[in-house]
């Protein structure tokens, strides 16, 4: 649970804030949000459950976040792969390749081959690649390290033909995918937004004295506390149900 939470606010972008300080801070503004439900209208389980929504919220829009993040890395590399067959057919060395994708590449990624030129003035460029690899951790990064190995280790004959063919195939295969997630992305927000239609119901029903007082009462909460349950269960069910498998990396090479 602990890994999955790290994975998650680092995919977010909020890897330098730290996992504690988010969920700390998560945790107290749902906690605000459910204290002043119940102190407003005097019902403890519509309290509890503005809480529970509220950090279903927060993990939502951690996802969204993280997975628009992730789509607009993996939007970068065809940019990387034209840069890289430019670098080939003018003989130039790969950590003068790396640099210039550092300083005028995809922003995206620059922080990223940053990290390799500086692995590459210390280390064994095999070495190099193979970490950076591990470290980006998708297929297009995997096709980047691999091909850049079979150069090193069979010289550049037919490579720059391949990137040119890698940078195309990359944008035609992301262009399909964009067009999938897009719809897919927008059926799931139809699906999740429709657990909110009972608690808007709820809110509406309290509005009314005879409500209030029907949902004050120990039956009331019992209601709204199975109510709860049953959106939970429901929102992950759903979120199971509508995850769409990515691609696998090359050559498993996650392993």
């Amino acid at each position: 649970m602990i890994e999955r939470l790290n994975s998650l606010v680092a995919r977010a972008g909020f890897y330098q804030v730290g996992t504690n300080r988010v969920v700390l801070a998560s945790l107290l503004g749902a906690m605000c949000f459910g204290l002043i439900t119940y102190l407003v209208f005097g019902i403890y389980a519509f309290g509890l459950a503005v809480t529970v929504l509220t950090l279903l919220a927060i993990i939502e829009f951690m996802r969204l976040r993280a997975a628009t993040r992730y789509r607009r890395m993996l939007d970068a590399w065809p940019a990387v792969f034209e840069l890289t067959q430019s670098g080939y057919a003018a003989s130039i060395p790969l950590i003068e390749q790396v640099e210039e994708i550092q300083q005028s590449g995809p922003k995206q990624l620059q922080e990223s081959f940053s990290a390799l030129r500086s692995r590459i003035e210390v280390e064994d460029e095999e070495q190099a690649l193979d970490w950076f690899r591990l470290n980006i951790a998708n297929r297009y990064g995997d096709f980047y390290a691999l091909l850049n190995l079979l150069s090193l280790n069979f010289g550049l004959s037919g490579q720059v033909g391949s990137w040119s063919d890698l940078a195309n195939q990359s944008r035609m295969s992301l262009q399909r995918e964009n067009e999938i997630s897009s719809r897919h992305n927008w059926s799931m927000a139809v699906a999740k937004f429709g657990l909110l239609a009972p608690w808007l119901i709820v809110l509406l029903l309290i509005q009314r004295p005879e409500g209030l007082s029907s949902y004050q009462s120990a039956a009331g909460n019992q209601v709204m506390l199975l109510a709860l349950i049953i959106s939970v269960v429901a929102y992950f069910a759903t979120d199971r149900i509508g995850r769409v498998k990515q691609r696998g990396r090359v050559f498993n090479a996650s392993k």
